[in-house]
């Protein structure tokens, strides 16, 4: 099969693992912070954003594993009075002394006291339907996702099965259900990547799905999709690209094909219409072609 390593696309193909490979690609993202898996570690990045990016009107929450804005939220910050106060302070000590460490702990206290108060009845939930409160997103955004089964359970559970079997067909079903279900609720597994470093708490259980925080840009002039083909080789093929359309904020109801955004001649690989990569000739984003490629 042509695919990636199941346990590195577990690793890579959420949100949070999207995040790393941009930072270690080196690829220009707003703000933000990832591999966030319980609310102390949610408010703790926040409190961390916000003081550091005081500029910034609005921030995203977006579960790991949704889609179509299925786990989106967003915070705007402009009216917290918090935050208010600190571009003041800002704008009068200048970018360089707002670094110091000493000032941005202060102010991650005073944001981390306002977001205590505040968030819970100042954020907005894109999916309401979904997630009618705060809590019940953080729910969603902190929830145990697929159960992973030991093959040690497995086999525990096959042999426990076919002895009850031997005994009564009845009861060997009703007690193979409850040791199911037992498993699928009992069981706790996480797994994280953090600098390469990879956390697993026990051996059998669930992945824990976690999420992000960025930045929402202001002058976002669209939003482009592109779907390329990376062969085992390493070299890049665009097949596809396409616009999204949104009715509400963060909530897609369709796309338009192809994309129109991104200026034709932008190349897929990076560079401008004339280089880039393998493929010679530039790529142009709106009109992709089979012969674009790039190492």
């Amino acid at each position: 099969m042509l695919a990636a390593e199941p346990s590195l696309a577990t690793l890579y193909s959420t949100k949070s693992g999207s995040k790393r490979i941009f930072a270690m690609a080196d690829v220009n993202t707003p703000p933000g912070a990832h591999d966030l898996y319980d609310e102390n570690e949610l408010h703790a990045a926040l409190a961390k954003l916000i003081a550091a990016n005081t500029h910034v009107k609005r921030w995203i929450f977006k579960v790991d594993d949704e889609f179509g804005g299925r786990g989106h939220a967003f915070l705007d910050v402009g009216g917290l009075k918090v935050v208010q106060s600190l571009r003041r302070q800002r704008e009068g000590m200048g970018d360089d002394k707002w670094a110091d460490p000493e000032v941005q702990g202060a102010a991650v206290q005073q944001v981390a006291e306002a977001l205590r108060r505040n968030l819970a009845r100042r954020v907005s939930i894109v999916f309401p339907s979904l997630h009618p409160t705060w809590a019940a997103y953080l729910k969603a955004f902190t929830r145990l996702g697929a159960c992973v089964v030991c093959c040690v359970c497995v086999v525990c559970v096959c042999v426990f099965g076919i002895c009850v079997v031997l005994l009564c067909c009845v009861v060997a079903v009703l007690c193979c259900c409850c040791v199911v279900l037992l498993l699928w609720d009992n069981a706790s597994y996480r797994l994280r990547d953090c600098d390469g470093i990879v956390e697993r708490r026990q051996s059998c259980g669930r992945i824990a799905s976690g999420g992000i925080i960025e930045a929402a840009t202001d002058d976002t002039l669209g939003n482009p999709s592109v779907n390329l083909f990376i062969s085992p080789s390493g070299s890049v093929q665009v097949t596809s690209t396409h616009e999204q359309l949104f009715a509400h904020p963060y909530r897609q109801i369709g796309a338009a094909f192809p994309q129109q955004s991104v200026r034709v001649g932008v190349s897929a690989c990076g560079g401008g219409g004339g280089g880039g990569g393998g493929g010679g000739g530039g790529g142009a984003l709106g009109t992709p072609s089979p012969s674009v490629t790039c190492k």
